[in-house]
């Protein structure tokens, strides 16, 4: 039996090597885009529940105390379905909530959001802030039938979806592979996609008139 040479075994290490940093990549590229994906099929399924919820509440959206306590995990008991999140009785998992790209809100410095606030998104609430028109609130949610064009309304998103937070920080990038301001947003029509916002939303004030001719969402 012919034994290999130390050569012949520093050759083989070293395409090995070689080969694992061409793939590295490819494999890395190939995981966000799984963590992605179950991302956009969390939101889908958040846009169903939205739809039972509004079914049955005579076409209103939820009333919510703040912008993330309808749905997903009390932090202070995270175990707990029956938590006073309204969404929740439509649902038999609170990791509906979670993002598996979580990475955190760099507004108030949190590492993970789901762990943060008991859930890796962000509806449209209460005010309209970054030109997007507000959906659920603290006093009184909206109508299904007050927006004309759901397909263009953004009703819910990844915690980082609002212009207050610090895009140079990386927990700012879910799923943008380095391209500022890309993230998954679930529309009033209830698809879900990726959306890049355009350069110029940089600059939109905070208290700012949704229009949808100009931006092409509201």
């Amino acid at each position: 039996m012919k034994k290999f040479t130390l050569i012949e075994l520093l050759v083989v290490i070293s395409i090995i090597g070689i080969l694992t940093s061409i793939m590295l990549p490819s494999l890395q590229k190939a995981r966000g885009e799984g963590r992605k994906a179950i991302c956009l099929n969390n939101q889908k399924q958040i846009g169903l529940i939205y739809t039972l919820y509004t079914d049955d509440h005579n076409d209103q959206f939820n009333w919510q105390n703040s912008w993330h306590d309808a749905l997903g995990a009390d932090p202070n008991n995270p175990d707990s379905l029956n938590n006073g999140r309204l969404l929740n009785i439509y649902v038999d998992t609170r990791k509906i909530a979670e993002c598996p790209s979580d990475l955190g809100d760099p507004l108030h410095n949190k590492d993970n959001s789901y762990d943060s606030y008991g859930t890796s998104y962000i509806a449209s609430f209460a005010h309209n802030t970054f030109s997007i028109s507000w959906v659920t609130s603290n006093g009184n949610p909206r109508r299904v039938a007050e927006f004309d064009n759901p397909v263009q309304k953004i009703l819910l998103g990844d915690f980082p979806l609002h212009t207050n937070r610090d895009w140079a920080d990386s927990r700012a990038r879910w799923h943008s592979n380095g391209a500022n301001r890309k993230v998954n947003i679930l529309w009033l029509d209830m698809h879900a996609k990726p959306f890049t916002f355009p350069s110029a939303f940089n600059s939109i004030a905070l208290w700012s008139t949704p229009d949808a001719g100009i931006w092409g969402f509201y």
